[in-house]
Formats: C-alpha cells, sequence, structure tokens
C-alpha cells in the first residue's frame, strides 16, 4: 500500500496485489484441509486472469516432445525487471506517511 498526495490516499501496487493472490492460491492448494474464502479465492483467480491477458508475452516458445507429452522450452531469453526499486519506493513511502501521520500500523 502507498499513500499519495496531500490527503494521503491509499493505492495498491498491482506487483503487490498480485504476489498477494499468488500466495492465497498456493495456501489454498497446500492446505487442502482448510476451507478457504471462496469469494477471496474468485477474485485472486479472475484479478490473475486480468493481468495474464492485460500484459500476456506473444512471443513464440518452440516445444520439444518427452516420454510424458509436449513441454514448453525456454528457448529465448527473458529479459526480467528489476523489482527492488519498486520495493525500495514502497518502503520509503510508508516510512514517510507513518511519519507524516504517526499512524504505526502496518
Amino acid at each position: 500500500m502507498v499513500h499519495l498526495g496531500p490527503n494521503q490516499r491509499p493505492f495498491s501496487v498491482s506487483m503487490f496485489h498480485q504476489l498477494r493472490c499468488l500466495n492465497i492460491i498456493r495456501a489454498g492448494l497446500m492446505d487442502s484441509q482448510k476451507v478457504a474464502d471462496a469469494q477471496l479465492l474468485q477474485h485472486c483467480m479472475n484479478y490473475l486472469r486480468q493481468m495474464v491477458l492485460c500484459r500476456a508475452d506473444g512471443q513464440l516458445q518452440s516445444v520439444r516432445r518427452s516420454t510424458g507429452g509436449s513441454v514448453t522450452a525456454w528457448s529465448h531469453p527473458r529479459v526480467c525487471r528489476n523489482w527492488r526499486t519498486v520495493y525500495d519506493a514502497a518502503e520509503a513511502n510508508f516510512r514517510d506517511y507513518k511519519q507524516d501521520t504517526g499512524d504505526h500500523v502496518l
């Protein structure tokens, strides 16, 4: 969560929302005995579906045959972003928010 502007309006960083949803889905898969919040799981699946469709990579990937069927191969290198900048900016924003508002709750 970041807070911007003179009124400290809250915003969610999309990457953090995506990672949180992946963790919610992972937790639901790992602990099948625990009753998961169906609405939250549905929200996360839909949110991640939207993110994949909006930011889909159309690069062609080679496919190779294996004994278990076909396997997609990583034949072309991917260039990932350095997300450290996003983490650092969010942490700095949170420190400023706590200092400006006196709020010490995460």
